[in-house]
């Protein structure tokens, strides 16, 4: 029998076909994690890649299939995902140690199972994470970020409340009332996909999905990690908190919306998540957009002069204080679960992909709206 012959008649059984199969995939695997490695730790690839590579051809393609096998139902597949591998490592852990107690080969279980280990990482930055090179958007504006002073703040409070008073009256919601009642039942979706390509549009950036926001089960389990949604760059899923505040829900889907777009930087995401609400023409996004604007500033504020930012709380209207009040309470519901251990690990996340404020980057909404005001931009 000949060589070809032989290796035909042994594929013919089906476990067979399947071992060939796997090795296939294994040597893919091997081959991605090669280029991953090479494009990473080889200086300026990662930029040339994205640049000529990756943003034009490779991530439109990626987001493209995404948005058709996991985009059109609410079923979260991340979880499947999740599930999937779990269950292929403790598969390949289990075979490397029965290999291990008989005193058989371990060479190629091994392997397997460092490449079960290795997947996640290798498809992390072939869906999403090589966006990570992407030129902060402060940059690419050529925004001079600079301190805020305490004037400027006291101006920038005072603006945005005003915008917060005219939508309410707009509304026709009493001082007595909040705005949450507004939200129930309306559906906003359409006025994000209307408004967000133009801001996109405004500020240089392309628009690859549609990328629809899904609610994450089980109820409050962002809330006890201290988040309020995320982005999986896996299947390419916005997910955003199931108990999130209604106010909350227009600028969160916003935020996570431009993570979909390649925007990986936490603070570029919430500018543009701003600047989607409020030039959205709607008053639901606007008043969810000027809100958690005034809460970062009041943060800010706080940290400079806390006798100011009391003095701004006590002098805010009754309804909007109650707004502030609920969305306090919400939170409250459910404690955060290892907040300090959280904060590490997602901070040293951030700041190993290049972001070197880490979770501070968040924080520069203030220094990069105030900039692009001065800049006259919008």
């Amino acid at each position: 029998m000949s060589f070809f012959s032989k290796r035909w008649s042994e594929l013919r059984d089906p476990s067979a076909r399947w071992r060939a199969k796997s090795v296939v995939l294994y040597w893919i695997l091997a081959v991605f994690s090669f280029l991953t490695l090479v494009i990473l730790i080889i200086p300026g690839l990662q930029v040339t890649f994205l640049n000529n590579l990756y943003a034009p051809y490779l991530f439109p393609l990626v987001r493209g299939a995404q948005d058709i096998l996991f985009s059109s139902t609410a079923f979260l597949f991340g979880y499947f995902f999740l599930f999937l591998w779990i269950f292929f490592l403790f598969r390949g852990l289990i075979r490397l140690i029965r290999r291990i107690r008989a005193k058989a080969k371990t060479r190629g279980a091994l392997l397997k199972f460092l490449g079960v280990c290795s997947a996640p990482l290798v498809f992390f930055y072939w869906m999403w994470g090589f966006n990570y090179a992407r030129e902060p958007l402060s940059r690419a504006l050529n925004l001079q970020l600079k301190a805020v002073s305490v004037s400027q703040l006291k101006n920038e409070m005072e603006y945005t409340l005003d915008q917060m008073i005219f939508i309410r009256h707009q509304m026709k919601i009493g001082d007595s009332s909040t705005v949450s009642i507004a939200y129930e039942n309306a559906a906003r979706d359409t006025i994000l996909v209307h408004s967000a390509p133009q801001v996109l549009e405004e500020f240089g950036l392309k628009q690859y999905s549609d990328a629809p926001i899904k609610s994450f089960w089980p109820k409050g389990i962002l809330h006890r990690l201290n988040t309020s949604g995320f982005y999986n760059p896996f299947t390419g899923e916005c997910y955003k908190e199931r108990d999130l505040h209604p106010i909350q829900i227009p600028f969160i889907k916003a935020h996570e919306w431009c993570h979909a777009q390649g925007v990986t930087d936490e603070g570029d995401a919430n500018f543009l998540a701003y600047w989607i609400c409020v030039s959205s023409g709607d008053l639901l996004y606007a008043y969810s957009g000027y809100l958690e604007y005034w809460r970062y500033l009041s943060a800010e504020i706080r940290k400079l002069d806390p006798d100011a930012y009391n003095i701004s709380r006590e002098n805010l209207p009754f309804g909007i204080k109650s707004d502030l009040l609920e969305i306090r309470e919400n939170l409250l519901k459910y404690p955060e679960f290892m907040p300090d251990m959280r904060d590490i690990v997602y901070d040293s996340y951030l700041k190993s992909h290049g972001i070197t404020e880490g979770m501070a980057s968040y924080n520069r909404l203030v220094n990069m709206v105030v900039a692009t005001k001065r800049q006259k931009r919008l």
